[in-house]
């Protein structure tokens, strides 16, 4: 099984955001960033070719935004809300919450506990493999220590969209 871990668009910036009363919870995706994650989702369908594709996401709407976009774009069914995927929550024990006849998860969340999950599954230090706003990692989890497989910043997934 492959995990693919892709961390959220561009969102409302925070100031603008706390100017207009908006809670960071119910941040949502700018335009640009709706824009920018369609075209990283398309590239992330190019490279996950296995299917059926599970997505869990984040509760936060900037989160549950990217989900939709990334799910539509692989075919999958609708994104599984996961409190584990919130900022701070507790995502080591993810990889266990998928059945194992499903080739490939997606989680979509935050950093830097994305991230750090990453870097947990590979048996690097936390840190290691940060992930850029609509980017993504690909993970194969193993018994003693994971493998990474890729790690694709958005620009390298649009650029996957547009060869595809």
């Amino acid at each position: 099984m492959d995990l693919v871990l892709v961390r959220h668009g561009i969102a409302l910036d925070r100031r603008t955001a706390a100017r207009r009363g908006v809670a960071d919870a119910d941040r949502p995706l700018t335009r640009a960033g709706i824009e920018r994650t369609v075209a990283a989702a398309a590239g992330l369908a190019a490279f996950v070719r296995r299917r059926p594709v599970l997505v869990y996401t984040s509760p936060l709407l900037r989160a549950r935004q990217t989900a939709d976009i990334v799910a539509e774009a692989l075919g999958a069914a609708a994104p599984s809300v996961c409190e584990a995927l919130a900022p701070g929550g507790e995502a080591a024990g993810l990889s266990s919450v998928v059945p194992q006849s499903v080739p490939v998860a997606v989680f979509v969340g935050h950093e830097p506990d994305l991230g750090h999950l990453a870097a947990h599954l590979c048996g690097a230090r936390p840190g290691a493999i940060p992930i850029k706003k609509a980017g993504a990692v690909v993970v194969r989890p193993a018994a003693g220590g994971g493998r990474l497989v890729a790690m694709l910043p958005p620009r390298v997934l649009r650029a996957l969209a547009a060869g595809a």
